[in-house]
């Protein structure tokens, strides 16, 4: 039995499962004539506050939906209505015109989720464009039944075929986001049938010649040109972001000052968007107004050629606080449109120093309040994928911001194909596409990061070895998704690591050298092949995050792919642990709940008894027979999430679990309970939010009484067999969303 659980950190996060799973003298900026705002400023920027970034994202998206409802409305018209023939459509449009914004809504549909039910899938494209990236993504989004048995190495007409065959009989829609090249559908368009089941492709691109490339007939009319916000919508969306104190009213005082501002806009919602929530940053007085309006005019020393656009998006970067300005240039080691968990940033912000201790708060809790801050200002786009957890990319046109600043100061460099892409000596070094030449190319002396992206050849321990050679002092090393079976005792020479990710290699054993890390903060092993942890790992005494665990992936069992990984005796040494997922926890018996008592820290736990639980626990996951629930649980009064699966539970567990006073997330998924009746009576559940019954095969009754669940927002019972009688939602007044066995009933 492996038992799990994970545990967000955050007090603004979410978390979300399915079914259980979880530098020069002077910057570029200023020669242009855009100074740091924060000087001399009486902006309240340097004080960085936490709020939760899903509610200024959903807040985002719901202004820039404003300008366009009506082409929104027309187009799920043309997805869901007309020929039953193939048909493409492109959304054509420049950088900032909202073209992703109006397709992601489109995507989320309700009305296209139930006409595309069978095959959906949203991919992003980018540049350079892969045909066989993004073949893959589309066989891993189309062909989920197993019938296609495709490998990581087989080559492209393997895929088309695989694809194809997914697809033959279904009505499918697919978004392809992003695209650039107009030799794109050439080669897309051999996977995707014209099987006459009325299946639809949407193109988003800012080149028109690549929306003539992507027609069924030269004289196919299906493409929609996105057009800049008239004056009256571009001022709603600046106003309702900068004024949001105020109801999105603008004072007098500042009104031809903010008209303006937005007239330089040039109606793109996302530079709309940007300013005014740097606006909404400051002072509500003229001078505050002024000063930004001056630095947008300012000539003195100004490229000619630089664009009024980037100058606006450039205004936001110097704008932000000193502590916060080097985490945000952080997105440009990564590819365009690339997103990254938030967890993920936070750990590599902290072992490159960015993080600073701020009194009681751990310095996880610091960092999520800089990516709360970037989110406040509209500086990065957060999506959440049911089940992951958060990620956050930023818009191509900031990226572009990002390159220019992240250039002038030395702060990365990117290896492309054979081609080092950037002026000087880069700390953080990225590689993309092939590692030929590289290691006698790159000049070593100054980089202290490496990152793997896209990259096709094998990374043979031959060329690891050379690398950890010729690169001694990196302090992050991020090998993710990169092909490599082998690590070499030769890392155990990093003796400056802090973190270290082979996450989704194919790496089988750690090496006992990897104790010689002192320094390591953060070991992600995540979906690799490893099994066993060394008994060295206790050596280090650093270490704050451990991610540990593998896939089963010929499985046919719904909860039986994932694994843990078996530690020795001793772990509990590693007092600094905060996170630790997963470990098997019917290995070690007795001695793995006595080291697991000794890690106080924790945050992330895998274990089903323990008598003195972390009193911070926050979300909790527990997978396999209980019968019935642990005393401990009912202890977490931090509790805000909690997910059983297989439990078996004998007893009703509402009655228990109402006396956890913060619980926000409730799943009891696959068999979890065994009994017939759930009862939600009046006074428990404060602040529970969402309930998902999964999979309950005796479940029969569902009650829930007035006056109870007060502020519960979404409900989703769903193959549970045996349903009787459901609730009655009539009184449930901050219900957004209910689900009934598979029919939306709310």
């Amino acid at each position: 039995m492996s038992l799990t659980n994970t545990v967000i950190t955050s007090d603004n996060d979410e978390a979300e499962w399915i079914h259980g799973f979880p530098a020069k003298s002077m910057g570029r900026g200023q020669g242009y004539g855009l100074r740091p705002l924060e000087q001399g400023s009486s902006s309240r920027t340097t004080d960085v506050q936490t709020i939760d970034p899903r509610l200024q994202s959903l807040f985002v998206e719901k202004d820039e939906l404003v300008g366009i409802k009506s082409v929104s409305t027309d187009l799920v018209a043309k997805l869901v209505e007309g020929a039953s023939t193939r048909l493409i459509i492109s959304l054509v449009g420049e950088g900032g015109i909202g073209k992703t914004t109006l397709a992601k809504n489109v995507y989320e549909n309700e009305v296209v989720k139930r006409h595309f039910e069978s095959a959906r899938a949203w991919i992003t494209v980018s540049r350079p464009y892969n045909p066989t990236k993004v073949l893959k993504q589309m066989k891993e989004e189309f062909c989920k039944s197993g019938e296609c048995t495709v490998g990581e190495l087989d080559p492209t007409d393997k895929l088309i075929d695989c694809v194809k065959k997914a697809l033959q009989t279904k009505r499918y829609v697919i978004f392809l986001d992003d695209v650039w090249e107009e030799n794109f559908w050439g080669v897309i368009k051999l996977a995707l049938p014209n099987n006459n089941e009325g299946s639809r492709v949407i193109i988003t691109t800012r080149n028109a010649a690549v929306a003539n490339s992507c027609k069924e007939t030269p004289h196919d009319p299906d493409r929609i040109n996105l057009q800049p916000w008239s004056p009256h919508l571009a001022w709603e969306l600046f106003c309702n972001k900068a004024f949001k104190e105020c109801q999105g009213i603008c004072p007098r005082e500042l009104e031809q000052l903010s008209s303006e501002i937005v007239r330089k806009c040039r109606g793109l919602p996302l530079v709309i968007a940007t300013i005014a929530s740097l606006l909404s940053t400051k002072d509500k007085v003229e001078s505050e107004w002024r000063r930004v309006l001056d630095g947008l005019n300012s000539k003195v020393g100004m490229n000619s050629q630089f664009p009024v656009i980037q100058k606006i998006l450039s205004l936001s970067y110097y704008d932000l606080p000193n502590s916060v300005r080097s985490c945000f240039l952080y997105f440009g080691v990564f590819p365009e449109d690339y997103s990254i968990y938030d967890e993920k940033f936070f750990k590599l912000w902290i072992a490159d120093g960015f993080v600073k201790a701020n009194g009681e708060k751990t310095l996880e809790e610091v960092a999520e309040e800089y990516l709360s801050e970037l989110t406040k200002r509209n500086l990065v786009i957060f999506h959440s994928r049911l089940g992951e957890g958060n990620m956050f990319r930023v818009h191509d046109l900031m990226r572009d911001v990002i390159l220019s600043r992240a250039d002038d100061i030395y702060f990365c460099q990117t290896w492309d194909k054979n081609k080092l892409k950037s002026r000087g000596k880069g700390r953080r070094l990225t590689i993309s596409g092939s590692t030929e030449d590289i290691l006698e190319n790159v000049d070593s002396s100054g980089v202290r990061s490496v990152f793997f992206f896209d990259v096709d050849d094998q990374l043979t321990e031959a060329f690891m070895v050379k690398l950890f050679k010729k690169f001694k002092l990196l302090e992050v090393l991020d090998v993710d998704n990169a092909p490599v079976d082998t690590l070499p005792k030769e890392v155990g020479k990093l003796f400056c690591s802090k973190y270290f990710s082979l996450s989704n290699t194919r790496v089988k054993v750690l090496p006992k050298s990897i104790s010689k890390l002192h320094n390591l903060e953060s070991l992600d092993i995540r979906d690799t092949l490893i099994c066993e942890l060394p008994k060295e790992i206790i050596k280090l005494r650093n270490l704050r995050h451990l991610l540990a665990y593998r896939y089963n992936y010929n499985s046919q069992n719904d909860f039986d792919f994932v694994h843990g990984v078996a530690m020795h005796e001793g772990f509990g040494q590693l007092e600094d642990l905060q996170s630790l997922t997963l470990v098997e926890a019917d290995i070690g018996g007795v001695r793995l709940v006595k080291d697991f008592e000794k890690l106080t820290k924790l945050r992330w736990l895998d274990l089903q008894h323990i008598s003195s639980p972390p009193r911070f626990l926050c979300d909790l996951l527990l997978t396999g027979r209980l019968e019935k629930l642990p005393e401990w649980i009912l202890k977490l009064q931090n509790l805000r999430g909690l997910c059983l699966c297989h439990s078996r539970l004998i007893d009703e567990p509402v009655k228990c679990l109402k006396g956890l006073t913060n619980l926000e997330n409730l799943e009891l998924s696959c068999n979890a309970y065994e009994g017939e009746q759930l009862y939600f009576e009046d006074g428990g559940f404060q602040k529970l939010r969402r309930i998902v019954l999964y999979k309950l095969d005796r479940l029969k009754v569902v009650k829930v009484v007035t006056g109870a669940l007060p502020v519960l927002e979404d409900l989703s019972i769903s193959e549970c067999s045996q349903l009787e009688e459901v609730p009655s939602i009539r009184h449930l007044s901050n219900l957004k969303y209910a689900v009934f066995n598979g029919r939306r009933v709310y």
